[in-house]
């Protein structure tokens, strides 16, 4: 028969093996859950700064889209000025024009082979009185497309019931797209 004092020491022991034991299996199922927990929330951390990230990236574009549109004005004005190869036809048209507004004829305007596809040489024959052709070459200057004229030849004739008139030749050229550095 067991003493008294061997049955007291084993039913000390009962609580701090009890102890033990919800220790150890406490270890062993809530360890993994908190080992999860801790990865869910270092996955939840990086996911939070690829959304920060993301944001950051979404304000930039949406400040670049801003500038854009209030650009739109400026960048119509610059594809006015300096034109593809489509638009040729209507500057050709252009230059008549502003020849005719200024009262003077066009006897002929004519494109030439260039040796860059950066400009357009053109060669412009055009006839009228002083006044006019001076009113010509203004508004070449105050157009928006870049005309640079690379020379002028003038002579003078005398009608009859024309007065004193101006034959002009000249050689210039249109600056295309992608022609401005």
């Amino acid at each position: 028969m067991e003493s008294p004092s061997n049955k007291s020491s084993l039913l000390g022991l009962v609580p701090v093996l009890a102890l033990v034991v919800i220790i150890v299996v406490g270890y062993f199922l809530i360890a993994p859950s908190i080992s999860a927990l801790s990865d869910t929330e270092n996955k939840i951390a990086t996911s939070e700064a690829n959304i920060k990230q993301y944001q950051n990236r979404i304000d930039t574009l949406t400040s670049l889209q801003t500038q854009v549109n209030q650009n739109a004005d400026i960048l119509k004005k610059i594809s006015l000025a300096y034109p593809s190869n489509d638009q040729m036809p209507e500057i050709l048209v252009q230059i008549e024009n502003m020849a005719r507004t200024s009262n003077l004829g066009v006897n002929t305007i004519q494109p030439t082979k260039s040796s860059t596809d950066l400009i357009v040489p053109i060669n412009l024959s055009i006839q009228g009185d002083y006044i006019g052709f001076k009113a010509f070459l203004t508004k070449m200057e105050n157009n928006i497309r870049t005309m640079n004229v690379k020379s002028i030849n003038l002579s003078s004739s005398v009608k009859k019931d024309e007065g004193s008139m101006v034959n002009a030749t000249l050689n210039m050229e249109i600056v295309k797209a992608g022609g401005v550095k």
